[in-house]
């Protein structure tokens, strides 16, 4: 069930985004709306749907979110115009209800002015990664770094971004993919077929196929900005998300590519999960990579081996699209 905050916010987003252009005072007006960056939260129709995807993820925010210490990163000023905005929709911030999705939208309200100062542009649909299937549907966790720089993220990690981490990842998985199962479907089974199969795909970089199975594609840092402070606010999130899955599922494979993804490993139980550390495929561009952990090491193999043990559909790495 949808937190009714959530609902509220999305059938006023004019008062959201007058509360909340004054909880900074420094940069006076701004043009970007924070309904405008959190678009996602705010559903044309004013309502969230209880049964769609995004739901199961709001509830888990609503539920579970903490933004620890956040009296001694927000200012006191933002604290007050997230508290009278809670107030002008008639909920309470101190009510044991509203309390994890008070903390959450004053950690939204800290991240969007965060934006703010570095000139974001507002194009990125920053969440969209939890628009794909219900959180308890989650399989497999594909980490990466952070969007590209130059494009506007889709909200996921690779998926629909055209460059080149997400082309040496496709690589990768033909790669291997040549000794696993073929997608199915018309004229995919000769290897010119399959050939021809893998240039289309590169050309979108999609990887709907892999979203329609279970496998979240998430980035450490949901926007491609740079510094500590931003990438601090960021990681308090995607580690909230890799929590709440080691927490609340089992049996989920969880790839980490990359620094910054690896990082994360220490959220991760062991007896509950398996863990594949990578380097991201960013590497391969620049041929700095041994290929032992992922030619060498067919990491897509060993998901699947781990999933079939447990009880777990595989997942058709090859049918991306």
């Amino acid at each position: 069930m949808v937190h009714q905050f959530f609902n509220a916010a999305a059938a006023c987003p004019a008062i959201v985004d007058e509360f909340l252009s004054k909880t900074k005072q420094s940069y006076g007006k701004t043009p970007l709306k924070f309904t405008g960056v959190f678009s996602i939260f705010f559903p044309q129709k004013g309502y969230h749907v209880n049964e769609d995807n995004l739901s199961s993820w709001l509830d888990a925010i609503s539920n579970n979110f903490l933004f620890h210490d956040y009296h001694e990163i927000v200012h006191k000023y933002t604290l007050i115009q997230v508290t009278n905005l809670f107030l002008k929709l008639e909920m309470y911030p101190l009510e044991e209800a509203n309390k994890r999705i008070f903390q959450f939208w004053l950690y939204l309200t800290k991240i969007y002015w965060k934006l703010v100062g570095m000139n974001y542009d507002g194009k990125d649909n920053i969440f969209g990664f939890m628009t794909g299937f219900p959180i308890y549907k989650t399989k497999a966790v594909i980490i990466g770094n952070r969007p590209p720089k130059d494009k506007s993220s889709t909200g996921y990690a690779f998926h629909g971004t055209i460059c080149e981490s997400t082309k040496q990842l496709l690589h990768l998985v033909k790669s291997e993919g040549a000794a696993m199962a073929r997608p199915t479907g018309d004229n995919l089974f000769g290897f010119d077929a399959y050939d021809r199969y893998w240039q289309e795909v590169m050309k979108k970089c999609g990887l709907t196929g892999w979203i329609q199975q279970g496998v979240l594609l998430m980035n450490a840092h949901l926007t491609h900005h740079g510094g500590d402070s931003i990438s601090f606010m960021w990681q308090i999130f995607t580690d909230f998300i890799v929590q709440y899955l080691n927490s609340q599922m089992s049996n989920l494979v969880f790839f980490l590519l990359g620094e910054r993804a690896i990082l994360k490993d220490q959220h991760i139980d062991k007896q509950r999960h398996f863990v594949l550390p990578l380097c991201h495929p960013a590497c391969y561009c620049f041929n700095s990579i041994p290929k032992k952990d992922w030619i060498e090491g067919q990491p897509f193999h060993k998901a699947n081996a781990y999933l079939s043990k447990n009880g777990v559909v595989p997942i058709e790495w090859c049918k991306v699209r």
